[in-house]
């Protein structure tokens, strides 16, 4: 403590920096400029003696920051000592010593930073003796592990962390030594000269120390600089090698027990694992432990060493190789274990990408050559192992080249050295391709070698004559065909040299083989060689001008030898081989045919030879580059086939698909063909070429333009050729499809020449559309029915015979389809002769042959058989018609061609069977149902041909009578079927079938109407009723089907015919509806008869009685649908015809009703019988067979009187729900139908009334009294119908839709009888009550349903009525559903509207009830609401009537509502009564007893007349608007309308402002009168109606009436200065009015306002002056507010006067007095400061305010109110904001601390308060005036006042946040 004592923080700076400075600028290492000894000898001590101390020293903790200063400054000068000087190693470690000593009063970073700048610059840190002292010392610092690796970015860190590390490494056993090191070691930054000096270490301590533990760690250690630092590994242990070369092994052991030593492994696998190591060492050691360990282990560690050396086969270093091959007695075995994976493997190997190091490569071709292929040979499955290492391992390796020249020789030197071997059958040159192979390169280069350099041509020799002797081993080569297909496989190959060999090599074979195999062998490899065009080739013909020489042995040699990996090297190869294939002989003894099916050939070597020629030709045209190679080839193929060429080239062309775009070669065939044929007429060779035509003729149809274009110069050619008078020969005679050429028929050479100028004649249309042949054939073959016996007839049969004779010889299936195809259109006999036995042929072998062109051959094929072939097929005597029936038979089965069966379907539909005998007919007709029942796939096409053909009655009568059952009488029939046997049981049933399927049929076809076919079928119906047992249930169904014919047949008879009542018999029917159990065969039967009481009403009408009575019993106690409508058909047919008959007798429309009244009442009876669901349906359906205009009235008439007694003592609900039936029977139909309808039901009700009136009868009535109602009387009953007449009218005239009508429409005169008819019946005086109410509750109805059109009518028509109940309720509808109206309906109504507004007009004027004149109201308020042009007129002279109704009181409510919508209707038509209205809707807030809806109405009304004629008010009126608002803004008024200030704000704004403005100013005495008292509501009320007023008026007017304004205005701040009491809330409101003022004037109008103002408030001294300075103080301070910085210079009126009054405050002894006015003038002053922009406040005023202004804390405290404390604050504050004077802010400052002295405690608090807050505001601007601040704080800190002492306090705290601390 003592050695310190003295010691202070600036005595260590100075000591530090002094001697820092001393050795810095004195010594400067660099320079060579060092402190010598002397200086050393005390500035060392000087530095390094604090150190000693202060390690030692005990110090208080308050110290200990100096003690740590004292050690870093030490550490600083000694760092600096070591950068200026070297250190001895003595001296250096005993610093760093010293250094460690003082470690835990620094912190381990200081520490650390020290040491890494002592030793980085010091050269000699390795000589430092490292003690053990030190060693621990520094390990014991905290963290030191991190501190090391945060400080190894620095420069030199490595010297001291290198030496560390050194001696750490013997120390590894001490955890915290292993922690430190593993933690540098695994730091990605670690610098490599620290991993390669650490590695070292921990090598020789690996070897040098025997501690198990130490060892584990080292290698874990070493692991982690393995695996992160390999290359540093691997250079420390090649050091360690060269240096200590006697611990190899040790170094061994231990560099693979860095591998092996891994968790999880056992010692067993340590080898195994060790063979995986990156370091190709390690791996060697790992291979040659693993070969010891294979004597020697079990078998399942035999397995993993076998394992693991079969994966070091792909390893990547040459010694690693060696060693696995070294012992190849040990290696094979394993290998035969799979030596296919090896040879895999190394081919994999040899030939990857980048290639492997000729080491790599050598070592395994060695093994392979000298001891793999030994061993395989010996084994008896080595054979193709053996031929694999040949061909996957040696032969990519034996070409030589330039990139492989040296590897190549290496190779064959190996194979030459296992040539050697005494014992042959041992070496891969043993191999028999390779047999005389290592001499033929021996003897090339023989020359070379003497000579001592080996010249390209001596390789290019080799690799010819190695190629040579290689494909003559293959020849001679028992494996023949494995060899060449090896080879074939390689021209594939990816590894270049490889495939180039094979090139070579298949190309000496091509020159050896002959015959067969040369065929076969070419064949192949032009499949091999892959080539799709030649356009690769151009390259590397540039320039030359013979094929032959580019492609000759020396140059190919060249190109291969130089560059093998290049694409012209392997075009330049393929082209080799491809000028070699035309050059093959055909095969002798063999015909070739071109143009047949390949697949059909049985000599291969035809078809071989064939498809090689055809393959090169398409190969030589598939590009036009390079024209010599492509010409070559193509004259040596032509040249070689001769006169074949032109067949040749059409099995080209004949190739193509012609639906798909054509190959090069296709088309350049034909163009090739044409060069043929136009040699031919160059030389004048007269040649008949018509055998190639019809391969022509397929060309002509090709999709592909340029094929048909070139087929086209071929026809023109052949035209050319035609003009010889005789042709000299005739091409291809009988050859050109070989031996089917027989078949073929010639044409002469006229018909030729005329066929061939024909097609030339087509030549533009051909080559524009494919499909033209067919159309020029059908044109120019086909011959009309007259032509056949002429020349032109015979010409075309014979061409088609000749182009048929074709189709039948040729072979191939393409040419077949074109040349039917081409003629497909033609009809013509001759093809089906002549195509007979192509047809017979068809079958299963065909399709195979024809494969996808099957089925397009079939049904072309088979289209021969349409009309054209019907003579053919009707001759009895010929074969035709049998074949026919087979072929038929043959596509009518299942798995035929649909196709083709459709094609066959379509022939006979179209034409074929139109021209058959009927005998054909009948056998056809026959057959196809033979089919369809044999086999279901086709029943339906053999249905659908016989719907379509059997539209003739002979055919099916003859069918169908071939198809009846045996006939016989009932006793007959009983004897037979009781010897009926099962067989005969079963051709009944088939005959049944049979006649099923044609019952069917005819059931389906459209039949003709005939009489016969009737009565057949009708005979047929009956023969099976009677002869078939009546369980058959194919007897029910056949039954159905002839029922189902008889309808079609029937339904096709002539609308006209009328057949009589013995022309057929319908016994057969009505027994079936008698006697039939089936409901189907029961409502067939009666539809049936429906149908046919069309064609024989009388047959019908004769069993009109069983039918009504079997269909009543039979058919409504069957509840679905079918029946109903089997129902509905019965009656939609009967019924009409007796209809007919009754319209007959009874012409009238009453007449004819009550005539039909009996007959309907059957069914209106039976309505409860029916089911609920269907009697709508069925009525209607009987309404609509009986005709719905006569008979809908008379039906629905008879439905209501059978609920007539229940409906009219029902409801209306319930009577709605008996009515149901004849509602929704009525709704079915149209709109205009249904008021007929109605029309005439009231006129029923009419008639009934009267003849209830009338009971003498003579008044005569549809409806008849109800037989069992004998106790009523007729007239109580006639009143109950017409009532329930009446009810049903009302009920439907709801449900009737609504539709816009002109009024010349029926349905519009409808509406109005049906008026006139209901208002007869309700206003007539003869009708009894209950028929009038019931009238009138029906006139409701009609009513509110009518259309627009009607509807107004209506209405009108009611007020016509004089009835005032009606026309109330006819207002009241019109009221409520005018304004539903569409536009265009309103407008078209129009008329009667002005009508009905007259009307109502004369209503109102008349003296009515009050109800009446409220509907009146509301039905004209409907009118306005919906006004259209036109009715403005009559709408205006409503006005006067309903002012007079609001003037006397009477109905105001309504006559308000009415008026409010008129003048928003009306606008200016309203301005004659705008006086008028204004006045009544005033006048009516002086009403009683009127509601609040009312007053908003009249407000409505006001407001809408400001809206529509503003410019029309007067003083007059806005005066009395006004005095009502005011009057209901009170609080004593009555009652308060929202609607009020709505209408006031529409006043302000749309009322003239100019004579509002002069009111209101007027307004302004009588509302602050002193006579009455003041409501402070209509002063509110009063000033908002001003604020509107001025803010939206033109400033023009304004300035109009300013004067007028500014002194309502000074009258308004006089009256307020009069009454305090109305400062707080109506005073804003009036400044607020006069901000609107000032807004609205400019400045130059504003002084002299303000100057006025002013004026007022200040020059008149009186008892109010204060009260007018406080007025204009919150005038002046809402200014302010509003207008901000644009006030303040106003205040140079102000300035004195203010000052005036802030000295009158402070000498005012009763303050309370005041307290408002100071107030304000305090207020008024803090918002001049606020807004002022330095404009007004400067320096000299604020000198004339400061004093009084601060005096002003006394008054505030006088007050004693917070508010004010608070109010002179804030004026202070903006006082100090202006102030930038710093005297001025000094005298501030003093002035309020200046209070803090005063006796009075308050003050002093006040003025603490308020200084305190200027500090923290504008502390900054009074940082120079802290000292004198300082005292007042002083002195009122000592104050005898807590408060006032706290307020110091804080006051002082102000002060510190903005001077920093003060004593105090």
């Amino acid at each position: 403590m003592e050695a310190i004592g003295g010691v202070h923080r600036g005595l260590i700076a100075f000591h530090t920096s002094v001697l820092l400075d001393f050795i810095k600028k004195n010594h400067d290492a660099r320079k060579g400029n060092v402190p010598d000894e002397s200086i050393l000898a005390w500035y060392l001590p000087a530095a390094s003696e604090p150190l000693q101390i202060c390690s030692k020293v005990e110090v208080e903790s308050s110290r200990e920051a100096l003690v740590k200063e004292t050690i870093l400054s030490a550490f600083l000068l000694l760092s600096a000592l070591s950068h200026t000087c070297p250190l001895t190693a003595e001296a250096l470690s005993s610093i760093l010593k010293l250094a460690t000593a003082c470690a835990s009063r620094v912190s381990p970073k200081h520490l650390t930073r020290t040491f890494i700048a002592l030793c980085a610059v010091q050269d000699n840190v390795s000589d430092v003796v490292w003690s053990n002292t030190l060693t621990k010392s520094v390990l014991r610092i905290p963290d030191i592990e991190q501190e090391l690796k945060e400080a190894l970015p620095y420069a030199g860190s490595e010297k001291f962390i290198g030496g560390f590390l050194s001696e750490l490494v013997p120390r590894l056993s001490d955890e915290q030594a292993f922690r430190v090191v593993d933690a540098l070691v695994t730091h990605s930054e670690l610098p490599a000269i620290l991993i390669r000096s650490l590695t070292v270490s921990l090598f020789k301590a690996l070897v040098e120390q025997s501690s198990t533990e130490s060892h584990s760690k080292i290698r874990s250690l070493l692991v982690q600089v393995q695996q992160r630092h390999p290359d540093v590994l691997q250079n420390s242990y090649d050091d360690m090698l060269e240096t200590d070369s006697d611990k190899k092994d040790v170094l061994e052991q231990a560099l693979l027990s860095l591998s092996m030593d891994l968790p999880g492994t056992t010692k067993k696998l340590d080898s195994v694992v060790g063979s995986m190591n990156a370091d190709s060492n390690v791996r060697i050691i790992a291979v040659r432990e693993l070969y010891e360990k294979l004597k020697t282990g079990d078998s399942e560690e035999k397995a993993s060493i076998q394992s693991a050396l079969m994966i070091r086969i792909q390893d990547t270093s040459a010694p690693v190789l060696e060693a696995l091959y070294a012992n190849p007695a040990e290696l094979l075995p394993i290998i035969f274990n799979d030596a296919s994976a090896y040879i895999d493997t190394i081919s994999h190997v040899l030939h990857s990408s980048p290639a492997p190091g000729r080491s790599i490569i050598k070592a395994h071709v060695t093994f392979v050559a000298r001891h793999l292929y030994p061993a395989l040979v010996e084994r008896s499955d080595g054979t193709k192992l053996a031929g694999r290492l040949f061909y996957d391992v040696a032969l990519p390796f034996l070409l030589y080249s330039k990139p492989r020249q040296k590897t190549a020789s290496a190779i064959w030197e190996i194979l030459e050295a296992t040539e050697k071997v005494d014992d042959a059958t041992f070496g891969l040159a043993r191999y028999e391709l390779l047999a005389g192979c290592v001499d033929a390169a021996r003897w090339e280069t023989s020359d070379d070698r003497e000579g001592g350099n080996r010249s390209a041509s001596s390789f290019i020799k080799v690799n010819l004559a190695v190629a040579g002797r290689i494909a003559e081993n293959v020849v001679a080569s028992d494996m023949f065909g494995d060899h060449i297909t090896a080879f074939l496989s390689k021209l594939q190959d990816q590894d270049a040299h490889a495939r180039a060999l094979a090139y070579l090599v298949v190309r000496s074979l091509l020159s050896r083989l002959s015959g067969e195999h040369q065929l076969d062998a070419g064949l192949r490899a032009m499949t091999s060689m892959g080539l799709e065009g030649l356009d690769t080739m151009s390259d590397f013909l540039k320039g030359a001008e013979n094929v032959q020489e580019v492609l000759d042995d020396t140059n190919l040699g060249y190109a291969v030898f130089h560059k093998p990996s290049s694409r012209n090297t392997l075009s330049r190869m393929q082209a080799s081989i491809l000028v070699m294939l035309p050059t093959i002989s055909r095969p002798s003894g063999v015909s070739l045919n071109w143009l047949d099916d390949p697949k059909a050939m049985t000599d291969t070597r035809a078809s071989k030879y064939m498809q090689l020629m055809r393959t090169v030709y398409k190969l030589a045209n598939s590009t036009v580059l390079p024209p010599m190679l492509a010409g070559y080839l193509l004259r040596v193929v032509l040249i070689n086939l001769g006169e074949d060429s032109l067949r040749f080239l059409a099995s080209i062309w004949l190739s193509s698909d012609p639906k798909v775009n054509a190959d090069p070669s296709h088309y350049v065939s034909l163009h090739h063909a044409a060069a043929f044929l136009e040699a031919h007429h160059a030389t004048q060779r007269w040649i008949d070429f018509q055998t190639i035509i019809p391969a022509i003729l397929a060309a002509l149809q090709h999709i592909d333009r340029r094929v048909r274009g070139a087929a086209l110069e071929c026809v023109t050619i052949l035209a050319k050729l035609s003009q010889a008078k005789k042709p000299m020969a005739l091409y291809a005679y009988d050859a050109i499809y070989g031996s089917s050429s027989d078949a073929l028929q010639y044409l002469d050479w006229a018909d030729l020449s005329k066929y061939i100028q024909a097609l030339g004649d087509a030549r533009e249309h051909i080559l524009n559309d494919a499909s033209y042949l067919a159309i020029f054939h059908q044109h120019h073959l086909a011959a009309p029915k007259w032509e056949p016996k002429r020349e032109s007839g015979r010409y075309k049969k014979r061409i088609l015979c000749y182009i048929m004779s074709h189709v039948n010889a040729c072979g191939l299936p393409s040419l077949k389809v074109s040349l039917l195809k081409s003629v497909a259109e033609v009809s013509s006999s001759v093809k089906s002769q002549m195509l007979m036995d192509t047809i017979q042929s068809v079958g299963p072998t065909t399709a195979s042959a024809f494969g996808p062109l099957y089925e397009e051959f079939s049904v072309l094929l088979i289209s021969v058989f349409d009309a054209s072939a019907a003579d053919s097929l009707n001759d009895t005597s010929g074969t035709a018609w049998i074949t026919y029936q087979d072929t038929l038979r043959h596509f009518f089965q299942s798995g035929s061609v649909a196709a083709a069966r459709r094609a066959l379907a379509n022939r006979i539909i179209h034409g074929l069977f139109a021209e058959l005998t009927l005998q054909r007919k009948v056998e056809l007709c026959q057959l196809l149902l033979e089919l369809g029942q044999s086999d279901h796939d086709v029943s339906k096409d053999c249905r659908d041909i016989l719907i379509s053909v059997l539209t003739e009655v002979p055919v099916i009568v003859h069918v169908l009578r071939a198809l009846q059952p045996d006939y016989a009488d009932v006793e007959q029939r009983a004897s037979k079927r009781a010897k009926v046997d099962g067989s005969e049981e079963g051709g009944s049933k088939g005959s049944l079938s049979s006649l099923n399927a044609f019952a069917d049929i005819l059931s389906a076809s459209q039949l003709p109407g005939s009489v016969e076919l009737l009565t057949v079928i009708l005979e047929t119906l009956t023969k099976l009723v009677h002869d078939v047992p009546a369980a058959s249930g194919d007897k029910v169904f056949a039954e159905q089907l002839l029922l189902s014919a008889l309808e079609n047949s029937a339904n096709h008879m002539h609308e006209d015919t009328r057949l009589p009542a013995t022309a057929i018999r319908l016994d057969i029917l009505v027994e079936l509806i008698r006697a039939s159990e089936n409901p189907q065969t029961f409502n067939q039967a009666l539809l049936l008869m429906a149908t046919l009481a069309r064609l024989a009403p009388d047959a019908v009408l004769l069993n009109i009685m069983p039918i009504f009575t079997f269909m009543g019993s039979n058919v409504f106690h069957r509840d679905d649908s079918y029946s109903f409508r089997v129902v509905q058909k019965t009656i939609g047919s009967i019924v009409p015809v007796m209809i007919s008959s009754l319209r007959k007798s009874h012409p009238e429309r009453f007449e004819l009703h009550v005539a039909s009244r009996a007959f309907l009442r059957i069914f209106t009876d039976a309505a409860n019988h029916i089911p609920r669901h269907r009697r709508t349906g069925f009525f209607s359906q009987l309404v609509d067979a009986l005709t719905p205009q006569d008979f809908l009235a008379p039906v629905s008439m008879l439905l209501v009187d059978k609920v007539a007694n229940r409906v009219v003592r029902q409801n209306v609900a319930d009577a709605r729900n008996s009515l149901t039936l004849p509602l929704t029977v009525l709704q079915r139909y149209p709109l205009e139908l249904q008021l007929s309808t109605l029309v005439e039901i009231l006129r029923e009700a009419h008639r009934l009334t009267k003849a209830a009136a009338n009971p003498d009868g003579s008044v005569q009535t549809f409806l008849e009294l109800p037989s069992d109602d004998e106790h009523t009387e007729p007239a109580t009953t006639m009143q109950r119908q017409a009532q329930a007449l009446l009810i049903f009218v009302g009920q439907a005239i709801r449900t009737v839709p609504s539709a816009p009508f002109t009024d010349d429409t029926p349905a519009h005169s409808y509406s109005a009888d049906l008026l006139s008819l209901t208002l007869d019946l309700a206003v007539s005086k003869n009708v009894i009550s209950s028929i009038a109410d019931t009238a009138r509750s029906a006139i409701k109805d009609i009513l509110s349903s009518m259309t627009a059109i009607d509807f107004v009518l209506g209405v009108f028509t009611i007020l016509q009525s004089g009835e005032p109940t009606v026309q109330q309720g006819a207002l009241e509808l019109l009221g409520d559903n005018l304004a539903e109206l569409k536009d265009a309906s309103r407008t078209r109504v129009s008329k009667t509207v002005i009508k009905i507004i007259e009307a109502t007009r004369k209503v109102l004027l008349s003296d009515v009830d009050e109800s009446l004149v409220i509907a009146s109201f509301h039905g004209l308020k409907g009118v306005v609401i919906t006004m259209c042009p036109g009715e403005e007129s009559a709408l205006t002279s409503l006005v006067p009537v309903v002012v007079t109704y609001i003037r006397d009181d009477k109905s105001v409510a309504s006559a308000l509502d009415i008026m409010s919508s008129l003048v928003v209707k009306l606008g200016p038509r309203i301005i004659p009564y705008f006086k008028d209205i204004v006045s009544v809707s005033v006048s009516v807030f002086h009403s009683e007893g009127l509601s609040v809806q009312a007053l908003s109405t009249s407000l409505n009304i006001l407001q809408a007349l400001l809206h529509s004629i503003p410019k029309f008010w007067s003083k007059n009126e806005l005066a009395q608007v006004l005095d009502v608002y005011l009057e209901s803004s009170s609080s004593a008024a009555r009652t308060h309308v929202p609607e009020m200030a709505t209408l006031m704000k529409a006043v302000a704004k749309k009322a003239p402002a100019k004579v509002l403005l002069p009111l209101l100013c007027e307004t302004w005495t009588s509302v602050a009168s002193a006579d009455k008292e003041v409501s402070e509501d209509q002063l509110l009320a009063y000033w908002s109606v001003l604020k509107r007023t001025i803010r939206a008026a033109p400033r023009p007017i304004i300035s109009d009436h300013l004067r007028q304004l500014f002194k309502t205005f000074l009258d308004a701040f006089q009256f307020f200065a009069s009454n305090p009491q109305l400062q707080e809330n109506i005073e804003p409101a009036a400044i607020s009015t006069f901000l609107e003022l000032v807004v609205k004037i400019n400045e130059a109008t504003f002084k002299p306002l303000f100057r006025k103002l002013f004026d007022w408030a200040f020059t008149i001294d009186d008892s109010m002056a204060n009260a007018r300075k406080l007025v204009f103080c919150h005038i002046y301070s809402a200014l302010l507010d509003y207008f901000k910085g644009l006030m303040t210079p106003y205040m140079s009126f102000l300035l004195q006067p203010t000052i005036g009054l802030l000295e009158a405050f402070r000498k005012q002894s009763k303050v309370s007095t005041v307290q408002p006015i100071w107030r304000a003038v305090v207020e008024m002053l803090t918002k001049t400061f606020i807004h002022d922009d330095s404009v007004f406040w400067r320096d000299d005023k604020l000198r004339q305010l400061l004093s009084p202004l601060v005096s002003q804390l006394a008054v505030s405290v006088r007050f004693n109110d917070a508010d004010s404390k608070a109010a002179v604050s804030e004026c202070l504050l903006g006082l100090a904001e202006v102030l930038s004077d710093d005297s001025l802010l000094k005298s501030l400052n003093l002035d309020i601390l200046m209070n803090t002295r005063s006796e009075d405690s308050r003050l002093r608090l006040q003025a603490l308060t308020c200084s305190e807050a200027i500090w923290r505001s504008h502390g900054g601007k009074l940082l120079g005036f802290v000292s004198e601040t300082v005292t007042f704080i002083a002195e009122a800190a000592e104050d005898d006042n807590d408060d006032v002492v706290r307020e110091a306090l804080r006051l002082k705290d102000a002060v510190e946040s903005v001077a920093g601390r003060i004593d105090v």
